[in-house]
């Protein structure tokens, strides 16, 4: 990532919250640490949704085919409708 977008994309997470840097850490240590690739996933989505980002279309397919293997969006409620986990086809 580029870092005039990185430091732009740093400025809209409010300071209550970790920080851009901190939270793709704690992402990482899920993903590489433990092996929780849902709830990285998951994160990411949640973190798309609520803030600014400047992704490539590269970057977007991959994380669209992630979410079409994992076949779940997040676990909240109004994401039901993209559920596909333990639904017979």
């Amino acid at each position: 990532m580029k870092s005039g977008v990185k430091l732009a994309l740093g400025a809209n997470f409010p300071m209550e919250t970790m920080s851009f840097d901190e939270q793709i850490q704690q992402v990482s240590e899920w993903l590489h640490g433990v092996g929780e690739l849902s709830l990285s996933y998951e994160t990411l989505v949640s973190m798309l949704e609520r803030y600014p980002f400047v992704m490539t279309g590269r970057g977007a397919v991959k994380l669209l085919e992630v979410g079409l293997l994992l076949r779940f969006k997040t676990d909240l409620d109004k994401d039901k409708k993209f559920d596909f986990r333990g639904r017979v086809n």
